[in-house]
């Protein structure tokens, strides 16, 4: 590194012409500049860093003046060698080796923009409060796959990709993780502007312990101090993705350090449309085949974007492997059997694809696929059907390769489980109005799931007046998380008894309803049934649905069959006569798209509601389907209720004009005032009328407790029926006496 610079003046003694100078001023000059340089970069002024940079400059001017340092490309490249030479192993390990063989377009959601803004502002705006972000969402949701696709089109910035395994060192795993933690950062500051990608940043920074004595709180306080400590970042902008959110240290997230960006996957249908479009660029599609065939091929096995073009990667694969063997089929007229009869073996699966893709007669695929060597008998008549298929361009993505794609993503162990669980759920999704049975939904880290419940009133089993069981078991092998979640049902069904039984009390304030429902329920059971594989999906957030069927039950008023529901509502409300107030829950936006990939409507808490994008809702409201916001029990039960085809009228009129409302003013066309007056007047015919029927059904079940010598065997359906029939009885003579009045009246000489 020794290059015979002197310090001097020209035509000093020390400085001949074979000998390089710099005067004393120009030192002073240089040596401010390299403060300036190293001050902008917030690295640390070591002597090491300080000679190889200007070894560097030497190298790449050939010479040394301080003007050079004004350079700031110059000095970009001479510190990507100070990088290279003070840290090459971990330089070459972590240094650029992001893939960004993508472009910005292929990446689709909105979310990406925000992303875009927070990166531009730190890497090339210099706004120091944006450090960077962590991408929160669950595998496949397309984490990773934002950075790519932001780097592609930023080849000036830099990258360094590292995980936490990356880091360690096989000596001294915690100390050696900790120490090259500062090395990246100090490599980040030298290349500036960099993008620090960490994968698994949970591992990275995890949630100190209380006591802080673990071994790994030493890596987190060193991450906490290089992302905001004592020497601040400049233009180095810090990424990590998780889908633990709930194990990163807290300190990490808090106000002035990372944000925290949700990448949910969640997808509206124009965004998977665009995924797929994007993913079967120039393949060629058979007649009949779209955009919207594939998409619906691909629904309840995908929930992510990475899952969405997984598939339609697979049938693009089964594609372009059938035509190969095909190829290779036609060459085999000439060889030996022997040779035909292994091709044939080895390709057995590949060539009844292709049968099924070009549709075979049932006559040769029956033989074919009963007994492969009938595959030699049909040889020359298979031949002849694949003639046709001179190029590949004849050969388009067919059906049969989304239908075999799809059989083998969900015959993966991953998908396996789920897939047939969300089949047996769809296919117990209620064809018409019943009492006691309504669709709750919950969700996992990737998407929701179906939660049908059926509930009943059984004759007493045990002391409880409320229980609640799953219709399938579950062999998860966290025994005490599930064993919460079955306590936790438990405790939502016993407080949506309590609820019920409030806004009962609302609705007939003389009359105690505790009594009532007590003497009621003195010999039953009410019993609710999960449809689930698991109880996780039950919980606080199966509140609302719980209290409908309780209600439902108790009172024999059918549920319509319609809607999904997710909340867990107050016993109490916020105002007299708002019983069953609702209260936030998470994965909403996961359960309402499965519920409406069945169902028409979608009910949630109300601040839910507001939390969803406007964009997100639209999708919904152009297929003529609805999400809504839950105020209180009382505005939600008229809307889910069915009391005969007149009463369906209305709720139908009021959904449709609801969804046509919204979505003509979401569109700019603000819709006249009388429409939303009919809206509320609809809703109010329809809580009238629901709070008559219910104070009948109630007035009804009191006539009958109070009778010393009532039926204990009869029905609820006969009660009131019962009801109807002494009502009528009571109205008919009451009705003939007044027509009788009238009539005295017209004619007074009678």
């Amino acid at each position: 590194m020794h290059h015979d610079i002197r310090t001097g003046d020209r035509g000093h003694i020390k400085c001949h012409k074979n000998t390089a100078c710099i005067s004393a001023q120009e030192l002073k000059t240089a040596v401010e500049k390299i403060y300036t340089i190293f001050d902008e970069r917030t690295l640390k002024i070591i002597p090491s860093y300080v000679r190889k940079l200007v070894d560097s400059v030497i190298r790449i001017k050939g010479n040394f003046a301080p003007r050079y340092l004004e350079d700031s490309l110059l000095v970009r490249q001479a510190f990507e060698l100070v990088a290279k030479n003070s840290y090459g192993d971990l330089f070459g390990k972590v240094v650029d080796r992001m893939d960004r063989h993508v472009k910005w377009e292929e990446y689709v959601g909105s979310v990406k923009d925000t992303f875009s803004e927070m990166t531009n502002n730190c890497l090339y705006y210099g706004v120091s409060e944006e450090k960077g972000v962590v991408l929160n969402g669950p595998p496949g949701s397309g984490k990773t796959f934002l950075v790519r696709t932001w780097l592609s089109e930023n080849n000036d910035i830099h990258d360094i990709s590292a995980s936490p395994s990356s880091l360690q060192d096989s000596v001294n795993p915690i100390d050696g993780a900790v120490e090259n933690l500062e090395k990246v950062y100090d490599i980040a500051k030298m290349i500036a502007p960099t993008m620090v990608f960490f994968d698994e940043g949970d591992a990275l920074a995890p949630k100190r312990s209380p006591s802080g004595g673990s071994p790994t709180d030493k890596l987190t306080n060193k991450f906490l101090n290089l992302i905001d400590g004592e020497i601040p970042l400049n233009r180095v902008f810090t990424v990590l993705t998780t889908n633990r959110l709930d194990i990163l240290d807290p300190a990490l997230i808090r106000s002035k350090r990372l944000k925290v960006m949700e990448i949910s996957g969640h997808l509206r249908k124009r965004d998977i449309s665009g995924i797929i479009e994007q993913s079967l660029k120039g393949v060629p599609l058979a007649a009949g085949l779209d955009v919207d065939t594939i998409l619906t091929a691909s629904q309840g096995i995908c929930n992510t974007p990475a899952d969405y073009a997984a598939f339609v990667e697979k049938a693009r694969s089964l594609r372009s492997t059938e035509y190969e063997v095909l190829l290779r089929l036609r060459s085999l007229s000439e060889v030996s059997r022997n040779d035909l009869v292994n091709f044939i073996k080895f390709n057995y699966k590949t060539l009844i694809g292709i049968l099924d893709a070009v549709k075979a007669p049932q006559k040769i695929r029956v033989q074919v696929k009963s007994d492969p060597g009938g595959f030699l008998n049909q040889y020359d008549k298979i031949i002849a059907l694949l003639a046709y298929i001179k190029d590949v361009e004849e050969y388009p993505l067919m059906p049969s390769h989304l239908h075999s794609a799809r059989q083998e993503i969900s015959q993966s162990p991953v998908k396996k489980g789920n897939v047939q669980l969300d089949e047996f759920l769809e296919a117990e999704l209620s064809q018409e109005p019943q009492v006691g049975f309504i669709i709750g939904v919950g969700a996992n880290d990737v998407a929701g799931m179906l939660l049908p419940i059926a509930t009943s009133l059984t004759y007493n089993i045990g002391p409880e007046k409320v229980i609640v069981t799953g219709a399938v078991s579950s062999s998860a092998p966290g025994a005490a998380e599930l064993d919460m979640a079955v306590k936790m049902t438990q405790q939502s069904a016993q407080e949506a008894l309590t609820m019920v039984k409030n806004y009962l009390q609302d609705l007939d304030p003389k009359v105690s309803m505790s009594r009532l429902l007590g003497d009621y329920l003195d010999h039953y059971t009410i019993h609710h049934q999960l449809l689930s594989a698991s109880y996780t999906v039950g919980g606080p957030s199966a509140g609302y649905a719980l209290a409908l069927n309780t209600l439902s039950s108790l009172l024999s008023i059918p549920v319509y069959n319609d809607f999904g529901i997710t909340g867990a509502p107050w016993t109490k409300g916020v105002k007299k006569g708002e019983v069953g107030g609702s209260v936030i829950i998470g994965g909403h936006k996961k359960k309402a798209q499965k519920v409406l990939l069945h169902l028409r409507r979608m009910y949630m808490p109300l601040q839910n509601y507001k939390d969803l994008e406007l964009e997100f809702l639209e999708n919904y409201w152009s297929q003529n389907k609805d999400i809504l916001g839950v105020t209180h029990f009382g505005d939600l039960v008229p809307e889910v209720v069915y009391f005969g085809e007149d009463y369906e009228e209305i709720l139908l009129e009021l959904i449709d004009t609801r969804i046509r409302y919204k979505l003509n003013k979401y569109r700019g066309n603000k819709p006249p005032e009388e429409i939303k007056a009919g809206i509320l007047k609809k809703k109010d015919v329809l809580k009238t009328r629901v709070e008559k029927e219910i104070l009948s059904r109630l007035a009804a079940l009191r006539r009958y407790l109070r009778t010393p010598t009532h039926d204990p065997h009869i029905s609820l359906e006969e009660i009131f029926r019962k009801r109807k029939s002494k009502m009528k009885s009571l109205v008919r003579p009451l009705r003939a006496y007044i027509q009788k009045r009238r009539g005295k009246r017209a004619n007074p000489s009678n």
